[in-house]
């Protein structure tokens, strides 16, 4: 397994971004942490210092992802890139609790 840490941190304004990548001989997962920008239906926008990154956040909470995450809420996001987007397998906040840990849908 090989592991690849980054982190970069910006006092001034809060936003950070730390990307860890593991990888094996059957999948990449990625760890972002970083500001939620936008809300919707089934995913947000992650800012980070860089880039903002679009996350598909449907496996987790279905059409409800409003319902539990916030615009200015910091989020520790693990998952894949796929598509264009990045594939949410599970989000914390700052406390380190689980967001849709029920994986809630309508």
């Amino acid at each position: 397994m090989k592991k690849i840490f980054i982190l970069v941190t910006t006092l001034s304004s809060m936003t950070f971004v730390n990307i860890s990548v593991i990888t094996n001989a059957q999948n990449r997962i990625l760890k972002l942490t970083g500001t939620v920008d936008r809300v919707w239906d089934d995913g947000f926008i992650l800012k980070t210092k860089h880039k903002n990154i679009t996350v598909d956040s449907w496996d987790l909470c279905g059409d409800n992802t409003f319902r539990y995450v916030s615009e200015g809420d910091l989020l520790v996001v693990r998952g894949e890139y796929e598509d264009g987007e990045f594939d949410a397998f599970s989000l914390e906040n700052s406390n380190k609790q689980k967001i849709c840990p029920d994986r809630y849908r309508d």
